[in-house]
């Protein structure tokens, strides 16, 4: 008889899990075209010889006016760049050519006047382009302008890029007259002093200045500390707070037949020892605002917050105006406005984005929801040309909530989370990337957290983060519960889900093959 014996063979069965790699896509800064050179400049490893324009950059050149002096003459559609590393450049430049000074960022990349005179002069029907720079220590003396000087029908762009510590007879951090044309995106004009007027700009006869997500804040003056307009002036998501005018306009002066338009700004916290704490409007000058906020100012009993008509937009008013003693013009219940209200604002902060704002307070954690809160046009806050607003000063998304909310910031809505691939992985596994959707995400402020440990989060959209997972949390298993939270004002926090850390295990298979012995 036959005998059959069979053999058993085990086997390990190893579990695989898929790691989801989401790439983030860049955001560039916006910038003026360019169809010229672009030249380089490092002050840590450059030398003052050649064009500049070795591309990659093996020698740069040191100094910016080096640079500049090599750059063609340029006209309407051909500029120059000139890309300038991280440090501290103790330099002055008049610009009277078509020029880009492009910055690596305000925070590292500084141009500094050294207290010497204005540190950029434009002028001769130039144009120029200033990003991702700081201008700093500028000193004109009684003359205008600290820190940028522009004149004669130039036109300046300043994008990403903060105008600081600069000292003048007038317009401290920028002075701009006889034609000339100013545009500031996402900047600063912060702790500027005028012994005059504008102490962070003044904006003179024959001017126009337009300023966008920007904040003028902390400066000095006699009169305007935070602007002096005497020509046009158009501002929209902005604010103006924590200046001090030992005259008359605090945060805002328009005199002579200047022209001012507001949309979503606050004008808050700012004081005169003469008249109106906020705003000063001398006739037969115009202030309009819509969605916008003055209060929380100080000067005298009189004109705490303002001097002079203001005026709603026509057909949109949805102003707060906290004291109307002084002023004439606006009237709770006309057009959506409300005088004699509290706005409710937190002190001036970083709360996310790239400028200072005044957020509103919100309950929780303060005890009440500021008045600015889903109060703005119920048809959409818009800008001065009409066209609607979909963010706010911090690039937050407008609006949040039943209406677009009144002055320069939106209470975000708490984080929502949908979703986290992957949801499990190994114990011992390496780092993983971790993606996260869902809504409300905003940059700077949303972080992903693993049970009480704050993860490392990038920002890629509103609706999108990425988180890194390191080793030492998926060390053992667990079942761990992964969060997202907003911080800072209006914080909240999202109900968590679930990420399971698995033990590996083996699992026995058992396979019968015949051996058949005769």
């Amino acid at each position: 008889m036959a005998r059959r014996t069979f053999l058993v063979l085990g086997s390990f069965l190893l579990l695989a899990l898929g790691l989801a790699l989401l790439a983030v896509p860049s955001q560039a800064m916006p910038a003026s075209p360019s169809t010229g050179s672009v030249l380089y400049v490092n002050g840590a490893t450059g030398s003052d010889t050649g064009n500049c324009t070795a591309s990659p950059p093996a020698t740069p050149c040191k100094t910016i006016g080096y640079a500049y002096n090599q750059a063609i003459s340029g006209n309407t559609s051909v500029s120059d760049t000139i890309k300038i590393a991280p440090g501290t450049y103790p330099e002055r430049l008049t610009i009277d050519k078509y020029i880009i000074l492009q910055g690596t960022s305000a925070a590292t990349t500084i141009i500094d006047g050294g207290g010497g005179g204005t540190v950029i002069q434009v002028g001769q029907a130039k144009r120029a382009a200033i990003n991702n720079l700081t201008i700093q220590n500028g000193n004109a003396g009684t003359g205008p302008g600290g820190g940028i000087l522009v004149t004669q029908t130039s036109a300046v762009s300043i994008r990403n890029s903060f105008i600081m510590t600069n000292t003048a007879g007038s317009g401290g951090g920028i002075y701009t007259a006889n034609g000339a044309s100013v545009f500031i995106i996402r900047s600063a004009l912060q702790n500027n002093t005028a012994t005059g007027n504008g102490g962070g700009l003044l904006n003179d006869v024959g001017a126009t200045t337009t300023i966008t997500q920007s904040a003028v804040v902390s400066n000095t003056a006699q009169n305007g500390a935070g602007i002096y307009n005497n020509n046009s002036l158009t501002m929209t998501n902005s604010t103006i707070a924590g200046n001090a005018a030992s005259g008359s306009g605090g945060g805002l002066n328009n005199t002579g037949t200047g022209s001012v338009a507001l949309s979503n700004v606050t004008i808050a916290s700012n004081t005169a020892t003469g008249d109106g704490g906020g705003v000063t409007n001398n006739s037969p000058g115009s202030i309009k605002l819509q969605n916008s906020i003055v209060g929380q100012n100080s000067g005298p009993a009189a004109s705490p917050d303002c001097l002079g008509a203001l005026t709603d937009f026509p057909g949109s008013g949805y102003n707060i105006l906290q004291n109307g003693t002084g002023c004439t013009g606006l009237t709770t219940g006309t057009h959506g406005d409300f005088v004699g209200t509290n706005p409710l604002l937190n002190p001036l902060a970083l709360n996310g984005g790239f400028t200072l704002n005044m957020y509103p307070q919100t309950s929780p954690p303060e005890p009440a929801n500021s008045p600015a809160i889903d109060n703005g046009d119920p048809t959409g806050c818009k800008d001065a040309q009409g066209n609607l607003l979909t963010v706010d000063q911090r690039g937050t998304t407008r609006p949040q909530g039943v209406a677009c909310d009144i002055g320069a910031d939106e209470v975000g809505m708490g984080p929502v989370l949908a979703s986290i691939s992957p949801d499990s992985a190994l114990a011992g596994s390496p780092d993983i990337d971790l993606a996260v959707t869902g809504a409300n995400f905003e940059s700077g402020l949303t972080t992903v957290w693993w049970n009480t440990n704050q993860l490392s989060t990038t920002f890629v959209s509103s609706t999108a983060l990425t988180a890194t997972v390191p080793a030492n949390l998926l060390a053992t298993p667990q079942i761990a519960t992964v969060t997202v939270k907003k911080t800072g004002q209006n914080a909240g926090v999202t109900v968590g889900l679930p990420f399971s850390v698995i033990a590996p295990h083996a699992t026995t298979i058992y396979i019968y093959l015949p051996l058949i012995m005769r």
